[in-house]
């Protein structure tokens, strides 16, 4: 979930009231230091982890070296994350790892398996061309009752995305497995702005270990269902920085992205319905159909990854880090009018004080997902068509010449699958033209076409069974 910057007290104060801070080391003073948590994310030049993450590909995996304070520290977690697989390990060296079984601290069961997840990823790293790209940093507040593990919340906040790879002609780690420029000095002002993402949001996380049927206590659903956090199902850190730092390299954007185009703290009530004002009066439909219209675009359908050009995706961002109003996106828009309009209006509008172009900016990506329903039912009524077909094929095939009685039946079954044939293509063009103009009017539902074509097959049916019955 995220927590916009002027909530992120509020929220704290909420779990605060419920849960004491978790401190991890008890024997230690706590120092700042302590909260800072920094992973370097391995990939290569097609982006190939980052878009089986995105794409929650069966096997897809991600792959970080992870380590807790500043720079100093000397252990250093290696992380392969595989869809629905995670493991964990710390990697130290082999002689290290030995020496932790000769001083009692780790049986030989628990370095052999060490050994074998190092080898593991220095084989994936080696075979998939595999580089630092991205690094995450963040403070980390922990939220939990000592000893009670049912409940655990996590704040993340300062959350930077940086960029580690060497490409664009630009050397950032070298030959090195990180930047040696950039500690967590945040807000890392000796980094290039372009090359840097200051995620201006919070990150909350809710842990619930209840038994099979129970809630979780109330006070947890009220924040969550609350205006201080907004949901955001599978949100990840490295997926978000890859998005916004390497727009160039993308097709594919999560779902999340459009988001992060609500400036913090200067969108009041009103601002907030304009949009909705604005949708009644642009469409022309009654109010409680758009209302309706509203709720489904609003509705969880929408968590679905963009898939834009790669010039789209650079568009989209430079949108969402230009405008201080929203970028809305209509799941009914082609891609490409994206690419065109979107351009359009930028180079239009480029001169046009941000308060002017508040929002104003309506176009959007389409998702295409109505376009591929409709390619379905097309499939779906071609196969009927081609059922019905099969029919009047085989009665002209085995029936006699000289049987007119089978002649007429195969004749029937044929007008029946040329109509149900006609019927698909002109619907289906019909409805692909509606949902580009992004028209109400696209008969979506159609009660005459299906009742003919299912009368058309009984009356094939029944003159077929009664030439047969009346033959006898």
């Amino acid at each position: 979930m995220q927590v916009t910057g002027t909530s992120i007290s509020a929220a704290q104060a909420v779990v605060h009231t419920f849960l004491a801070l978790a401190v991890f080391n008890a024997e230690k003073e706590f120092e700042q230091k302590d909260a800072a948590i920094t992973s370097i994310y391995f990939d290569n030049e097609d982006l190939e982890l980052y878009l089986g993450r995105l794409e929650k590909t069966e096997g897809a995996e991600a792959i970080r070296l992870r380590w807790y304070g500043d720079t100093g520290v000397k252990t250093i977690f290696v992380e392969r994350k595989t869809h629905r697989e995670d493991w964990t390990k710390e990697y130290t060296m082999d002689a290290e790892l030995q020496a932790l079984v000769e001083k009692g601290k780790k049986t030989q069961a628990e370095v052999d398996s060490m050994i074998q997840l190092a080898s593991e990823v220095q084989y994936r790293i080696l075979t998939k061309q595999l580089h630092p790209v991205m690094r995450t940093f963040y403070n980390r507040t922990a939220f939990q009752l000592p000893g009670d593990p049912r409940v655990r919340i996590s704040l993340d906040t300062e959350l930077t995305m940086v960029r580690e790879d060497n490409w664009d002609g630009q050397t950032r780690t070298g030959d090195n497995w990180r930047r040696s420029d950039i500690g967590i000095d945040h807000p890392f002002d000796q980094v290039l702005a372009a090359d840097k993402e200051l995620f201006k949001y919070g990150v909350l996380e809710v842990k619930l270990q209840t038994q099979f049927g129970q809630e979780p206590p109330k006070w947890v659903t009220d924040l969550v269902q609350s205006h201080l956090v907004e949901a955001v199902p599978k949100f990840s850190k490295f997926i978000h920085g890859c998005a916004t730092l390497l727009p160039n390299r993308v097709d594919l954007v999560p779902f999340w992205l459009p988001q992060m185009a609500v400036s913090e703290g200067e969108e009041d009530e009103e601002m907030d319905l304009a949009p909705a004002r604005d949708e009644f009066r642009r469409t022309g439909l009654p109010h409680e159909d758009v209302a309706a219209a509203i709720a489904f675009r609003e509705s969880p359908s929408r968590n679905v990854n963009l898939h834009l050009s790669r010039g789209g995706a650079a568009a989209l961002l430079k949108c969402l880090r230009g405008r201080s109003g929203m970028c809305r996106l209509t799941r009914f828009a082609p891609s490409y009018a994206f690419d065109e309009r979107l351009h359009e209006r930028l180079q239009a509008n480029k001169n046009v004080p941000p308060r002017v172009q508040d929002g104003e900016l309506q176009e959007a990506v389409g998702l295409d997902e109505e376009n591929l329903r409709e390619e379905d039912r097309l499939l779906k009524w071609l196969s009927f068509a081609v059922l019905i077909g099969t029919i009047a094929t085989t009665l002209l095939n085995f029936v006699p010449a000289d049987d007119p009685r089978g002649l007429i039946s195969a004749a029937l079954f044929t007008l029946a699958a040329l109509l149900a044939i006609a019927y698909s293509a002109i619907i289906f063009v019909y409805r692909a033209f509606c949902l580009r103009a992004r028209s109400a009017e696209g008969l979506y539902y159609d009660k005459y076409g299906p009742t003919i074509l299912c009368f058309v097959l009984l009356v094939a049916l029944g003159t077929n069974i009664g030439l047969r019955v009346a033959d006898m």
